[in-house]
């Protein structure tokens, strides 16, 4: 399945699929992650010049705390550039 650079998806156990990060807030390097940081940019900080974050989704939700499920989001860092229509 090819996902969208950007796409945020909502997984229901432990592990990011391939070429997905958790959205915890991580920073990550500009230089190696170029494409993501063209559509997020500087939104969820980082230094701008040089490194961003990615959003921070982490928190309990009602789901994972009542079935015990690791509930995680993902961000898509490779994939299809996003077409504008």
């Amino acid at each position: 399945m090819d996902s969208f650079i950007g796409q945020i998806i909502l997984c229901a156990f432990g592990y990011a699929p391939q070429n997905f990060l958790a959205c915890d807030g991580s920073t990550l390097a500009v230089s190696e992650y170029q494409a993501l940081y063209a559509l997020l940019g500087p939104k969820f900080g980082g230094n701008v010049s040089s490194t961003f974050n990615l959003p921070d989704l982490v928190g309990p939700t009602p789901s994972n705390l009542e079935l015990g499920l690791p509930l995680q989001y993902y961000i898509c860092v490779d994939g299809i550039w996003p077409a504008r229509p």
